[in-house]
């Protein structure tokens, strides 16, 4: 009996949520995708995760929309409740990465892990893979995702394609990286599908950092300073 009444609210509570998840998505734009709907702190307003990691806030009786920062003050210090709802697509997104698909520059004293949207002809992505050696010394393991600014059409594409390839991955990135040539290979891939990624958690520019923590760092931060704040939490 338990079980059955377990089973019953369950699917009420599904019923439910794909009601309220097809009412709002009748609010937006067709060119727009809904990530998630979920309660909000905000009495009487849902709290959505849409494209390109926005978050919108849309009234419960599905009469007003608004977008901007919430911030909850009630505690001893301002917490962004927008950057809440961007660390939770954040971190499922990344979550589900395979380990297979990354081009992985592990330290042997690893500390933290970080995921980077990189493009192999982008001037700031050159930078930062200069410095990979110290991140690594400093026990920071890189993971780099394929995030050609171009879109998939383009050279940078290609070379994408191509690092992802090789057998040596970490050796055909680094090559790319420092302008040297490298042999055009072509097999099954996760670049396009990195792309896509990168541009739902609202990638526009490389290198996009990402930690642990879904915390986005975007643009170029030379290694002593990103070693700082990894170290200061």
């Amino acid at each position: 009996m338990k079980f059955l009444l377990f089973f019953l609210l369950c699917n009420i509570l599904c019923s439910y949520e794909e009601e309220i998840e097809k009412r709002v998505s009748e609010l937006l734009p067709p060119e727009v995708k809904l990530n998630f709907v979920t309660e909000s702190p905000l009495e009487n307003f849902y709290a959505l995760n849409v494209s390109s990691n926005n978050i919108l806030y849309v009234s419960k009786d599905f009469k007003f929309v608004f977008t901007g920062e919430l911030i909850d003050l009630s505690g001893s210090y301002p917490i962004s409740i927008n950057e809440q709802y961007s660390k939770r697509l954040i971190n499922n997104l990344l979550s589900d990465i395979n380990e297979e698909d990354v081009i992985e520059f592990q330290s042997k004293g690893e500390k933290y892990k970080l995921k980077v949207f990189t493009d192999v002809e982008c001037a700031y992505c050159r930078m930062f893979h200069s410095e990979i050696s110290n991140l690594m010394d400093n026990g920071v393991t890189i993971q780099y995702l394929a995030f050609p600014r171009d879109g998939v059409l383009g050279k940078s594409y290609e070379k994408m394609v191509s690092a992802w390839c090789s057998q040596d991955r970490q050796a055909t990135i680094t090559k790319l990286k420092n302008s040297e040539t490298v042999d055009t290979l072509t097999c099954q891939n996760p670049v396009e599908d990195q792309f896509i990624l990168g541009r739902t958690l609202g990638v526009t520019g490389t290198p996009t950092i990402f930690l642990e923590n879904g915390l986005k760092i975007g643009g170029y931060i030379p290694a002593k300073e990103l070693i700082k704040i990894l170290n200061n939490g």
